[in-house]
């Protein structure tokens, strides 16, 4: 019998000045049991920066066909097509195909050389944006993950601000490729 996830509940109080969007999420996260705490709390960071088109979690690690969040239209047709890493660009351009925008978050050190090896690839796309995810400054973001379940969130300038208790982290977000 395989493992099962963990499944987390989290409170996001959010002000994100850049889409005027003020409001206290409440997250259900399953994290899968090869999913690193880093690897979750960047899934939370990447819904915060997308949480005026009001995504959803999906499967994720659990269901290859499908990315970490998304955005239905009414229809329920893919509207947003988010996913983290560094996915193969034949995915990214399935992906495409499926949805009318698709977003990447590298959170990897080497997201910038990542994505100048794959960028004749990726070019082509005009539905894809692609984003780095810098270094966390003020520690590890996992580490917010032992100070509770309340988060704060704070999106201003190109840079996200998270907080759990005593513990803060900013990240910067730079985007790679634009989508168009």
């Amino acid at each position: 019998m395989a493992p099962k996830g963990q499944v987390l509940k989290l409170q996001l109080h959010l002000s994100d000045f850049e889409n005027n969007h003020y409001q206290t999420h409440r997250l259900t996260l399953v994290q899968h049991p090869s999913e690193t705490d880093r690897r979750l709390m960047f899934r939370v960071a990447v819904y915060a920066l997308w949480a005026f088109e009001e995504p959803q979690f999906t499967k994720g690690l659990c269901v290859a066909e499908e990315p970490e969040l998304w955005t239905l239209d009414l229809q329920g047709q893919v509207s947003h097509w988010i996913e983290l890493g560094q996915p193969e660009p034949k995915r990214l351009g399935q992906a495409c195909g499926k949805s009318k925008a698709v977003t990447v978050y590298s959170y990897q050190a080497n997201a910038a050389a990542w994505y100048e090896t794959q960028a004749d690839k990726l070019r082509r796309y005009d539905k894809l944006a692609v984003y780095g995810i810098g270094e966390a400054e003020g520690g590890p973001l996992e580490k917010l993950l032992n100070e509770g379940t309340e988060f704060t969130a704070q999106i201003q300038d190109g840079s996200l601000w998270l907080s759990c208790g005593d513990a803060q982290v900013t990240l910067s977000v730079p985007c790679l490729k634009e989508r168009g």
